[in-house]
């Protein structure tokens, strides 16, 4: 049997569910997910599987994983990805119901868990961005002696090391801008999240 490795880094689990299905059309099925961007897929044939990402109560994890097996369905391994609470399920066409949680119960603790992971990542991304923006400016004074250093002919033999200074900055610059767009991608996906669940707790109270 052919096996396929594949890294892709998906910030929308949306966009990673939609990617998996793209794969099961082709002919790939999701075998074991690693660091949350390594994708392990064994051959099988076309269109026959599809996959669903859902997100669930830590400690309902074990109950809801049994359920997806006893209704046919196959519990994908995935490690070292910090997701301990979500679970990547792989079905067959015609074989297995494609909405597994349908209640609004379980759809709003899926829209739940998803938002608070979305909502860590922004903090994440925002809380390294402030950390590479300090380190930029503890770096700023060094730099700007480094401009004068060679504005003026000073030290001339140094100028590697000037060099290597810039490097670094423009290395950390290009950080701190990709980590705050990391930031307002995932804040935008936990208040879409939020929204849903809220959405799903406002129709759940009409019918109580």
């Amino acid at each position: 049997m052919k096996k396929l490795t594949r890294i892709r880094c998906f910030v929308d689990k949306k966009k990673e569910e939609e990617y998996l299905n793209e794969m099961n059309k082709k002919g790939w099925k999701l075998e074991y997910l690693q660091f949350g961007c390594i994708f392990n897929f064994t051959e099988s044939e076309p269109n026959e599987y599809f996959t669903s990402i859902y997100a669930t109560d830590k400690p309902k994890v074990l109950q809801m994983t049994s359920a997806a097996v006893l209704s046919g369905y196959d519990n994908i391994p995935h490690t070292y990805d910090g997701r301990s609470n979500f679970l990547y399920l792989t079905g067959k066409k015609g074989k297995v119901d494609k909405n597994f949680i349908s209640d609004n119960e379980n759809r709003r603790s899926h829209f739940k868990h998803l938002s608070i992971f979305y909502k860590k990542c922004a903090l994440a991304a925002l809380l390294t961005a402030i950390i590479a923006i300090i380190c930029m400016i503890l770096c700023t004074p060094t730099i700007y002696k480094a401009i004068y250093c060679i504005n003026n002919n000073i030290l001339v033999e140094h100028h590697s090391l000037f060099i290597s200074l810039f490097v670094v900055g423009g290395i950390i610059t290009i950080a701190i801008l990709v980590l705050i767009t990391y930031c307002v991608l995932y804040s935008r996906l936990y208040f879409n999240c939020k929204k849903q669940c809220d959405t799903l707790n406002s129709d759940m109270k009409l019918y109580e």
